[in-house]
């Protein structure tokens, strides 16, 4: 069975789940829906697709089973699971669509298809969060989120030194050459970098109006969490909190990339002083 067949049953559920009810689900109505609007999209109708879907819903505190039991006298009562709820978490991850980690593959999909030339090592880092966070490990998922981000600001800082920014480019060799180069150094470098050349109107606009916004608070966000999660201080992170950066990264991802494209097209240099701009 084909990725777009499986996706397309997955989605098929989402949709089904988001559907107004009262009191719940019927598990056999539901299940018999799946298989009756399977038929009408054209979609074969897979039990280790469906079920699979279903139950990693249930793993992750999407949906709850609940229902009759039946007793016998020499085992303790078993769950029919004759209904299950949407939790209100699962009904936000659902609205979410690709934007939301439930199904991994296809946010990771999403993002591969918002950027140009998505990187594999970003990519990596990025599976690793997701797997780590639909298994509960919060703490796991936001330090290999942060790797991604880190590694998208080493991307951006080598953009930099290849462009034709003749300050800038030489201060960014000598930034990414340092063993080893602090992230937060080489942001700090970046982000000067970035505003000097907004104030020169040498990036477009709507990138230089949103560096604070979407790149330097998420930037800072996924830092600090992972600085949080990473040192044996014992601190928690919380499911909303490693939720919310795998829900930003996407459009950091995204923003970077533009910034990187805008680079690119940069093959004059900057009229710079030896020293630092003002």
């Amino acid at each position: 069975m084909s990725e777009k067949q499986d996706e397309g049953i997955k989605r098929l559920m989402d949709r089904l789940l988001l559907k107004p009810t009262d009191g719940g689900y019927g598990t056999l109505h539901f299940f018999t829906e799946v298989v009756k609007e399977c038929v009408k999209e054209g979609l074969d109708y897979q039990e280790p697709i469906v079920f699979g879907h279903w139950w990693n819903l249930v793993r992750i505190g999407a949906i709850i089973p609940v229902g009759s039991t039946e007793s016998d006298a020499s085992i303790p009562p078993l769950p029919q699971f004759s209904r299950f709820l949407l939790t209100e978490r699962g009904r936000g991850m659902l609205e979410k669509g690709q934007a939301s980690p439930h199904e991994p593959a296809r946010y990771l999909e999403a993002v591969r298809q918002r950027v140009a030339e998505p990187d594999t090592i970003v990519l990596t880092y990025l599976d690793e969060a997701v797997g780590a966070w639909s298994c509960a490990l919060y703490r796991s998922s936001a330090v290999m989120l942060g790797c991604a981000c880190e590694r998208l600001v080493n991307v951006l800082a080598n953009h930099i030194a290849q462009s034709g920014i003749d300050f800038w480019a030489k201060k960014a060799h000598k930034k990414i050459r340092e063993e080893p180069a602090r992230i937060s150094q080489l942001f700090e470098l970046i982000r000067r970098c970035l505003t000097d050349l907004k104030n020169t109107t040498q990036i477009p606009g709507r990138l230089g109006d949103a560096l604070d916004r979407r790149l330097s608070s998420i930037f800072d966000r996924a830092r600090w969490l992972r600085n949080k999660s990473g040192h044996p201080t014992g601190a928690a992170v919380t499911y909303e909190e490693a939720l919310a950066g795998l829900i930003l990264f996407p459009d950091f991802y995204v923003f970077v990339d533009e910034l990187c494209k805008a680079l690119d097209s940069l093959t004059t240099a900057l009229d710079s002083p030896t020293d630092s701009p003002p």
